[in-house]
């Protein structure tokens, strides 16, 4: 009986984490240049919209630094 309550229980746990990463990946808009990105509407903060791998990422500072 334990078994089965277990088994259940990491089934749930499964499904949840692979819905949960259907919603995070669908929160990417998708793009093909910088220009695709939205627009920061805040002059005075350095953060900037980048695409990479035909995502949009904000990047805080406004670059990209190795």
């Amino acid at each position: 009986m334990v078994k089965i309550i277990n088994f259940v229980y990491v089934v749930l746990l499964f499904i949840s984490l692979l819905l949960g990463t259907n919603t995070v990946d669908a929160s990417f808009q998708r793009c093909e240049t910088d220009d695709d990105c939205p627009k920061t509407d805040t002059p005075d903060i350095p953060d900037k919209w980048l695409c990479y791998k035909k995502r949009c990422y904000l990047i805080k500072g406004g670059t990209l630094e190795n």
